[in-house]
C-alpha cells in the first residue's frame, strides 16, 4: 500500500484565502499602501465559505497576493517610501535644501502596465469608463482652495486641474463628434450617455456649486481611485484623438487667444477645430462611434436635432452643460465674448458670416426678456429644458411649451426605459413625446393609419382644450368683480370640470355601458374598504391558478409566492405613480388658474398692460 505524505502548509479555506494583516506582512506594506495597491491592481476582498479567522476581518485570494509580490508597482512604492524617509530625516536636521532636492527627485509611480493588464482591448477600457468619468467630473467640480485645507492629503491643486483638463477634453470629443445621445437634469447633477465604438458610456457631472469632501468619506481610498481613473481616462482620450480622429493634436488647446477668443467658453473653440479637422480628413464619424439603434429615437448617431441652428446661451443659464448638449446635437453656439453683441436687436441685424441667431436659451421672466434682450424677429426664445428634451427624443420639439414664463412640462428621464421598476407605468409625457418624435421623423409602415388616428386624437384634444378655454373665459368674465383668490378657485374648478368631462367622454367612447351595468347600483361592495395590492392580486387569480399553486412543491411554492409579491409591489408602485400624476395635474391646474387670474385682473385695471402681459404669458 503506497504511503501518501501530506505536504506541510495551510489546509481548507486557509489554503485559498489569506487575511489582510497577513497579506500586509507578506508584501511588507503598510495598510494604506496595501489599500492603494489593491485599488490600482483591481484586487478586492473575498468572502470565504468558512471564515477561519472570524468574520471581522477581510480576506483576499492567496493567488492574488502571490501575483502582487512580483509586480513592479511595489518596487516603485518602496523606492518612493525610502526617498520620503530620507527627506524627512533631512528636514529634521534643518537641511531644507537637500530635503527639497530629494523630493524633486522622487520616483513617479507609473500605471502604464496596470492599464494594459486590466484592459487588454480598447473596448474593455470604454466599457469600464462610467465610474472613471463620474469621479473625474466630481474632482473637477472641487475648488482649488480645498488643497490648502485639512483635505490636502487627499486633494491637491494639481489633481483638481488635471481632472478639469480631462473632463473638458472628454466633453470636447463628445460634442465634436456628436456622440451624446441622452442627457437628464436631476438634483444630483447632469446624467449623460454617449456612444463610442458601440459602447454606451453613462456618467454623472455635478452642478457648478461649492463641493466639499464629507468627513465620513475615506479620502485616501478616494484619492487612489482618482489616481487610477485619471490614468485610464488619459489613455482613452489619447487613443480617441490621435488614432480614431486621424492624428488630431492631443492634448487640445483650450486657452484664450490673443484677441480673447475662447474666454468663458467650455469646449466651443476645440469643437470648431475638431469639426474642421473631421471635414478636412473625411473621417467617418459613424464608424468611429459605432451604431446602436435606440428604441425611442432610431439611430441617434445619424440624427442631429439642432442641425442648422445657431443658439445664444444667455448669461443666467449654466453654459457648460448647454454647450455640450447643443454642440453634440449639431448646433452652433455663439461664443461667450459675443453674447452682448448678439443679445440686442442691433447686434442681431448686423450678424456676421456665421449667420443670425435662430434660438435664444433664457431662464428669466418674459417681461425681463422683452425689456432687456428685446424681441428680435425670427428668433425663438426657449427655456433650457427644451434642449435636453429635444436631444433625448432626437427631434426639435415644439417651442411653445418651453417659452419664457410658461409652466414647463415634466422633464421625464430617458433612462427609465432601461429598467422596469415602475410596474410598466408609462408617463403621459413619454407617450406624447414618442408621438411627436415619430411624426417629425415621418415613420412609415403603419403611417397612414397611425396619422389618421393621431389626427383624430389631435382634433379631440383641440375640442377639449376649447371646452376648457371656454370654461375659463366664462368663469373669469362672471367673477371679474370678486377677489383674486375666488377667481383662481373658480378657474381651477373649471379646469377640473373640463378634464372630468373629457375623461367621461373618452370612457363612454372606449367602453360603452351595458344595460345590465346601467341598471345596477352605482355602489359596489369592493368600494367600501381599501383593498391591498396582495388582495387584489389574489382576487385576480382564477380557480385553475389556485389549484396549480396548491400542487407545487414547497420550494417552488415559495418562489411562486415571491413572484406574486413582486408583482403586487410593482402594481402598488404604479398606483402610487398614477396618484402622484393626478396630484401634479391638479397643482398645475391651480398654477394655470393663478396665471389666468393675474391676466384677467391686469386687463380689468389697465387694458393696455393686460394685453402686454397676456402676450408675454403666451
Amino acid at each position: 500500500m503506497p504511503v501518501v505524505y501530506r505536504v506541510k502548509g495551510p489546509d481548507g479555506p486557509e489554503e485559498r484565502f489569506i487575511t489582510r494583516n497577513r497579506a500586509c506582512r507578506k508584501l511588507q506594506l503598510t495598510l494604506s499602501d496595501f489599500k492603494r495597491v489593491c485599488i490600482l491592481k483591481g484586487v478586492y476582498p473575498q468572502v470565504p465559505s468558512r471564515p477561519y479567522a472570524g468574520t471581522r476581518t477581510a480576506y483576499y485570494l492567496r493567488q492574488d497576493i502571490t501575483c502582487l509580490e512580483r509586480d513592479p508597482l511595489l518596487a516603485q512604492i518602496r523606492a518612493r517610501r525610502t526617498q520620503e524617509r530620507k527627506a524627512r530625516r533631512r528636514e529634521a536636521r534643518a537641511e531644507l535644501l537637500e530635503a527639497r532636492l530629494i523630493r524633486a527627485r522622487m520616483p513617479v509611480v507609473t500605471l502604464d502596465h496596470v492599464i494594459l493588464e486590466r484592459y487588454p482591448t480598447f473596448e474593455a477600457a470604454l466599457s469600464d469608463l462610467d465610474d472613471a468619468l463620474s469621479l473625474v467630473c466630481f474632482y473637477a467640480a472641487l475648488s482649488t482652495g480645498a488643497a490648502g485645507s485639512a483635505e490636502a492629503s487627499a486633494v491637491s491643486a494639481a489633481m483638481i486641474r488635471n481632472c478639469q483638463r480631462l473632463a473638458r477634453e472628454w466633453d470636447a470629443f463628445v460634442a465634436g463628434t456628436g456622440a451624446l445621445v441622452r442627457a437628464f437634469v436631476s438634483t444630483r447633477g447632469y446624467y449623460y450617455q454617449a456612444v463610442v465604438r458601440g459602447v454606451r458610456i453613462t456618467w454623472l457631472a455635478p452642478h457648478a456649486l461649492h463641493v466639499e469632501l464629507p468627513a465620513t468619506v475615506d479620502a485616501g481610498v478616494l484619492r487612489s481611485f482618482a489616481e487610477f481613473h485619471q490614468a485610464l481616462l488619459g489613455f482613452v482620450l489619447f487613443r480617441l484623438y490621435r488614432t480614431l480622429l486621424g492624428g488630431f493634436d492631443y492634448p487640445p488647446h483650450f486657452g484664450a487667444g490673443p484677441d480673447g477668443e475662447g474666454a468663458g467658453d467650455h469646449v466651443l473653440p476645440v469643437v470648431r477645430h475638431l469639426r474642421a479637422h473631421i471635414a478636412e480628413a473625411r473621417i467617418d464619424v459613424a464608424e468611429v462611434l459605432g451604431r446602436i439603434p435606440d428604441e425611442r429615437a432610431g439611430d441617434p448617431l445619424r440624427t442631429k436635432p439642432f442641425a442648422g441652428q445657431r443658439h445664444l446661451v444667455s448669461r443666467e443659464v449654466p453654459r457648460s452643460p448647454l454647450e455640450l448638449v447643443l454642440l453634440s446635437g449639431g448646433a452652433d453656439v455663439v461664443p461667450f465674448a459675443e453674447n452682448a453683441a448678439y443679445s440686442t436687436t442691433a447686434g442681431a441685424e448686423s450678424a456676421g458670416a456665421a449667420g443670425p441667431v435662430t434660438h435664444c436659451i433664457v431662464d428669466r421672466p418674459p417681461q425681463h426678456v422683452l425689456r432687456i434682450l428685446g424681441a428680435v424677429p425670427g428668433r425663438v426664445y426657449v427655456q433650457p429644458q427644451w434642449c435636453f428634451d429635444s436631444l433625448n427624443w432626437a427631434t426639435p420639439l415644439p417651442p411653445a411649451e418651453y417659452a419664457p414664463g410658461q409652466l414647463l412640462p415634466p422633464h421625464v428621464s430617458p433612462f427609465a426605459a432601461d429598467t422596469d421598476i415602475d410596474g410598466g407605468y408609462v408617463p403621459d409625457r413619454v407617450t406624447e413625446l414618442d408621438a411627436l418624435a415619430g411624426r417629425n421623423r415621418g415613420e412609415g409602415g403603419e403611417g397612414e393609419e397611425k396619422e389618421g388616428g393621431e389626427r383624430e386624437e389631435k382634433e379631440e384634444r383641440r375640442e377639449r382644450e376649447a371646452v376648457a378655454g371656454a370654461a375659463l373665459s366664462a368663469a373669469g368674465a362672471a367673477l371679474r368683480g370678486e377677489s383674486a383668490e375666488g377667481v383662481a378657485e373658480a378657474l381651477a374648478s373649471a379646469l377640473r370640470a373640463a378634464r372630468t368631462e373629457s375623461i367621461r367622454a373618452e370612457l363612454g367612447k372606449a367602453a360603452p355601458e351595458s344595460p345590465s351595468e346601467s341598471e345596477s347600483s352605482d355602489i359596489h361592495e369592493r368600494f367600501l374598504y381599501a383593498e391591498t395590492p396582495a388582495e387584489r392580486a389574489a382576487r385576480r387569480l382564477s380557480d385553475a391558478d389556485r389549484l396549480r399553486a396548491s400542487l407545487l412543491s414547497r420550494k417552488k411554492a415559495r418562489i411562486y409566492e415571491r413572484l406574486v409579491e413582486e408583482n403586487a409591489a410593482l402594481a402598488a408602485r404604479r398606483t402610487a405613480l398614477e396618484a402622484r400624476r393626478d396630484a401634479l395635474r391638479q397643482r398645475l391646474d391651480e398654477e394655470r388658474a393663478k396665471i389666468a387670474c393675474n391676466v384677467v385682473f391686469v386687463a380689468t385695471d389697465t387694458p393696455g398692460a393686460g394685453v402686454a402681459d397676456a402676450d408675454a404669458a403666451h
